[in-house]
C-alpha cells in the first residue's frame, strides 16, 4: 500500500461540516440571515468589469476547456480507483477545527469526522443510497436536490467524469483573476442544478468552483478555490481547497493518504433507521442564506 502526502478531494466534507456548525454555533447567526460585513454572496456572475466582451473574440468550447484540464491533470485513465484520506477542516474566525477520515472508491465514499464542540459526523454513499449521520439531524437519507449534489461533491474527480453529471457546458466568459487568464464554465445538470468551474487558461487545470448548496440548514452559496496541484498516482490533485459562505471561510487540508487503501463495503452500506430529509430540506429549514 503506497502512502502519499495530502490530497484534496471534492467538496462533501465542507458541506457537511458546514451544516453541522451553522446549527450548533450561535457565534455565526440565525440560519437564512448573513450578517453586515460579511463576504459578498459567491454566484455564477461575476461583475461585468471583469468580463471582457464575448463579441471581441469567440470563446472556447466548454467540452475543449474541460477536456484540456484532464489532459494536463493526467488523462482520465490514470485516476487513482482508491483511497483512503485523513486530514481536517478549519474554520479559523471561530477557532473551530475537525479532523476526518474518508475511504473512497471508484465513486463510493464512507466518511468519518469529529469536530469539539459539535461531535461526531459520518457519511456514505454505496452508488444507490447517499446517507449522513450528525449530532443535528442525526441518521438520514438525503433525498432530491441535496443528494444529487452530494453525490457530485464525492466524486474526486468531478471534471474527468463530468458527462456522468452533468447534461449541458457552456463557456460563460473569460476574464483576469489575481493576474491570469481564465475561463468560466457554466455546467448543468439534468434537473437544472447549476455549477460554475474556472479553468486556467495557461496550465488548463481547475481553479474555482460556485455553486449554491442545498443543506438542511438552508441554501448556502459555495465558493471553492484550488491550488497547489501535485501528482497523485499520476494524476493530478489540488493540494488545498478554500471556500467562502456568507457567514464563514473554511479551511481544508490533509495529513495522509493512501492510494488503493482496502476497505470493507460494508461502511458505503446505510445504516437502518432512518429519518428521511425532505426532497427540498430548505423549504423545512426556512429562507436560504441571503446577502444584503
Amino acid at each position: 500500500m503506497m502512502e502519499l502526502p495530502q490530497l484534496t478531494p471534492a467538496r462533501p466534507l465542507l458541506a457537511l461540516f458546514l451544516t453541522s456548525f451553522l446549527t450548533s454555533c450561535p457565534a455565526t447567526g440565525p440560519v437564512g440571515h448573513a450578517r453586515d460585513g460579511d463576504v459578498p454572496r459567491p454566484g455564477p456572475t461575476l461583475p461585468a468589469s471583469e468580463h471582457k466582451k464575448a463579441e471581441t473574440r469567440a470563446l472556447p468550447v466548454a467540452k475543449d476547456l474541460l477536456a484540456a484540464h484532464i489532459e494536463a491533470a493526467g488523462g482520465a485513465e490514470d485516476t487513482p480507483r482508491q483511497l483512503k484520506i485523513e486530514g481536517q477542516i478549519s474554520v479559523p474566525d471561530q477557532r473551530l477545527r475537525e479532523t476526518f477520515t474518508m475511504w473512497w472508491r471508484g465513486g463510493q465514499f464512507y466518511l468519518e469526522a469529529s469536530a469539539e464542540g459539535i461531535g461526531e459526523t459520518r457519511a456514505g454513499y454505496n452508488g444507490e443510497v447517499f446517507w449522513s449521520e450528525d449530532p443535528i439531524y442525526r441518521l438520514r437519507e438525503l433525498e432530491g436536490q441535496e443528494r444529487e449534489q452530494q453525490i457530485r461533491a464525492s466524486s474526486l474527480f468531478l471534471v474527468a467524469y463530468w458527462e456522468q453529471h452533468f447534461e449541458t457546458a457552456h463557456t460563460i466568459a473569460e476574464r483576469t483573476e489575481s493576474g491570469i487568464t481564465v475561463y468560466d464554465v457554466k455546467l448543468v445538470s439534468a434537473s437544472g442544478d447549476a455549477t460554475t468551474m474556472t479553468f486556467d487558461a495557461g496550465s488548463k487545470l481547475l481553479t474555482r468552483i460556485r455553486h449554491d448548496l442545498v443543506t438542511p440548514a438552508g441554501t448556502i452559496p459555495f465558493d471553492t478555490t484550488f491550488s497547489d496541484y501535485r501528482s497523485v498516482g499520476g494524476y493530478k490533485l489540488a493540494y488545498r481547497q478554500d471556500t467562502k459562505t456568507p457567514l464563514v471561510t473554511m479551511e481544508q487540508s490533509y495529513s495522509r493518504v493512501l492510494l488503493d487503501a482496502t476497505v470493507d463495503s460494508a461502511k458505503f452500506e446505510m445504516p437502518g433507521g432512518l429519518d428521511v430529509v425532505p426532497a427540498k430540506p430548505a423549504e423545512a429549514a426556512g429562507d436560504s442564506l441571503q446577502t444584503p
